[in-house]
């Protein structure tokens, strides 16, 4: 199976409305790790934590790249017009990679818990490096938008 779906963890952005166990989405240590096909992420899960169950199994490493992800460039939250928030980051890079069976990516709050906060297919999957460079280039739209128009 691989990772089917892109989405936010229902908890994780939960608990930051309701003053839970909070997780920034702009904090500078947020990290993204990628993943192969045994991932099967629990969007509902209550609990998600890289790391732990279903984050435990299937991240990919190899030459340039260890498990436990890398730093998000510049997470942000802004206000694109319309009522719709913007979660986004500057794309990121890492050279001299040797990988394969990359499907999709986990963003999880580093130093925050390491929760688990949303799960990002890897568009025409899966990718390989041949020490070559790794890139991930979020679309202009932004890794994920809210509608924050209440309804009529």
């Amino acid at each position: 199976m691989t990772i089917s779906q892109s989405g936010l963890l229902v908890a994780t952005i939960r608990n930051n409305l309701i003053g839970g166990t909070q997780t920034s989405l702009v904090h500078a240590g947020n990290k993204i790790a990628f993943f192969g096909d045994a991932l099967v992420p629990n969007f509902s899960q209550a609990a998600p934590v890289y790391g732990v169950a279903p984050y435990d199994t299937g991240e990919i490493s190899g030459l340039g790249l260890s498990a436990g992800g890398v730093l998000m460039d510049t997470p942000v939250l802004v206000d694109s017009g319309g009522g719709l928030l913007k979660w986004d980051a500057g794309d990121v890079s890492v050279p001299g990679t040797t990988l394969s069976g990359i499907t999709g990516m986990v963003i999880f709050g580093s130093g925050q818990g390491n929760r688990v906060i949303a799960v990002v297919v890897a568009p025409d999957g899966p990718h390989e490096t041949q020490n070559g460079l790794l890139g991930v280039v979020w679309d202009p739209l932004g890794i994920a938008d809210w509608d924050v128009v209440p309804t009529p």
